[in-house]
Parts: structure tokens; sequence; C-alpha cells
């Protein structure tokens, strides 16, 4: 039996080095975003969210940490929202909030297969 402890840290190990430069980034799973997360703007129906600040990754302009400085924060799970919440889906999200921790914007993260248009293409694959 996978657990979701299993899947995070599949996950994770999938980042390869990068994963290091999240150990200061917690995650957490909630069942659906709470009133703080609607009221950080959040969508009922969101999937996950990355709250705090991104690595910087060298793009002029950007508010974030220098580049050798860890990214600080929370990556949120909703995980009654992961339909159909199973291993491939908790990974795919999981992976996605990490990009942003990371410092990657929607598009980049997008442009990376790790959309919502991916996993859409995923769901109806699997």
């Amino acid at each position: 039996m996978t657990t979701v402890g299993d899947v995070v840290r599949g996950a994770l190990a999938e980042l390869g080095p990068e994963a290091s430069a999240l150990a200061r980034v917690r995650l957490c799973l909630r069942p659906e975003p709470s009133d703080e997360d609607l009221a950080r703007g959040c969508d009922p129906e969101q999937l996950g969210a990355f709250w705090g600040i991104p690595r910087e990754l060298g793009r002029p302009g950007q508010l974030a940490l220098p580049d050798y400085a860890d990214p600080e924060g929370e990556i949120v799970i909703f995980w009654a929202n992961l339909r159909p919440l199973n291993a491939a889906t908790m990974r795919h999200v999981l992976h996605h909030e990490l990009m942003h921790a990371l410092g990657y914007d929607e598009d980049e993260v997008e442009a990376m297969g790790l959309g919502a248009c991916a996993l859409e293409a995923e769901r109806c694959c699997s």
C-alpha cells in the first residue's frame, strides 16, 4: 500500500539535487482550502498552493531570495480536490508547487508539462 509519505518522498527523489533547496519549505496536506487560503486568493477547487518566498532564478526585477539562499514557506496540497486521489495526481501537484518554490512562474511550470492541462491529459490517459 502506498502512503502519502511514500508519494512525497518519491516526488522529492525525482527532483534530484534541486530537492535539497527545499529544506526550509514546509509541506502541509489539507482536505480543501481553509478560510485563510481563500483570503490569500485560492480558488475553492484549487489543487495546491505555495505560500512564501521562492528561490531567485536570476530574473531581473523578481523579488525573491538570492541564488545561494533556500526558499522559505509552505506548500499546501488540497487532497480532497485531487481527482482521482492517487499517487500520480499527488506527485503532479507536488512537483507543480515545488517548481513555484524554486522560483518558476505559472507559464514556466506549464511549459515543463506540470500545468493543469497536462494533469487533465494524464487523467484521461490513466
